[in-house]
């Protein structure tokens, strides 16, 4: 009976041994896949949003990921913004594309990368490219744009909603230019400082209880006269850029000179 209790001991030793071994074989084998392929050649246009990347073997899906920094300028953990699900395909060595990128603050800089997801499911990050978004201002309104030909002048006036798409941003345009076209050619500009312009401020909340986001608008108008022979002209107006942030909007729709 001892012998057998002997017995019974030392095979339960030798199956709790082959169990640890296959534990720390199992465990060495994940440490080891953790060198898994990772996309590679990232190259990211951080206004545009257009990216392209050389695949992985063995891999399922890629996307995009953009991680901002904080006051210390250390990378967050979470992304800020993350393209769809690119899938992998035999086909394809290499990717390319555009993500929004519009989640994203003008003037701050990122780190981009790719995500890879393997057939068997594991994970790799790829190499970093870092870039600064720089925003695209959106066109001025021309339904609040109204010009006026008088004695030698065009009178252009510039209610509030010329510069609706603006009132909600941090940064908005500092400076707009106005074109005056005869015909297709352009014959006249002229740059309006927003410090020029009348401004009203407009607090607002939008939703109820926990939820209510609360904020203030930023609003602008004003006039000016452009000296010109007379004819036949149209005008535009555009937002200027703003170094380090913004990018020049394109011109608004055309207004015809009354």
């Amino acid at each position: 009976m001892k012998n057998n209790h002997v017995k019974n001991l030392l095979v339960a030793l030798v199956v709790s041994f082959g169990a640890l071994t296959a534990i720390t074989s199992c465990s060495n084998n994940k440490n080891s896949s953790s060198a898994t392929a990772s996309a590679t050649d990232l190259k990211m246009n951080f206004s545009t949003g257009e990216y392209s990347f050389t695949g992985a073997e063995n891999a399922r899906t890629y996307c995009i990921r953009l991680y901002g920094f904080d006051e210390s300028g250390t990378q967050e953990d979470n992304y800020t913004t993350t393209s769809n699900n690119i899938l992998a395909t035999e086909e394809n060595s290499s990717y390319s594309g555009t993500m929004d990128l519009t989640s994203c603050t003008p003037g701050s800089s990122y780190n981009a990368y790719v995500l890879t997801r393997t057939e068997d499911y594991k994970k790799s990050l790829s190499e970093k490219a870092t870039g600064t978004y720089i925003g695209i201002y959106d066109a001025p309104d021309a339904t609040g744009l109204t010009a006026t030909y008088s004695s030698g002048s065009i009178n252009v006036t510039m209610a509030e909603a010329t510069f609706d798409p603006f009132k909600s941003l941090k940064s908005s345009p500092t400076s707009y230019t106005l074109t005056v076209y005869s015909g297709t050619t352009s014959v006249k500009t002229k740059t309006i400082n927003t410090t020029d312009l009348e401004s009203r401020d407009e607090d607002y909340t939008i939703g109820f209880g926990p939820f209510a986001q609360s904020g203030t608008y930023h609003h602008h108008s004003g006039s000016t006269t452009i000296a010109a022979d007379e004819g036949s002209y149209t005008i535009t107006i555009k937002a200027d850029a703003k170094d380090g942030f913004y990018y020049a909007s394109s011109e608004s729709e055309k207004v015809t000179v009354s």
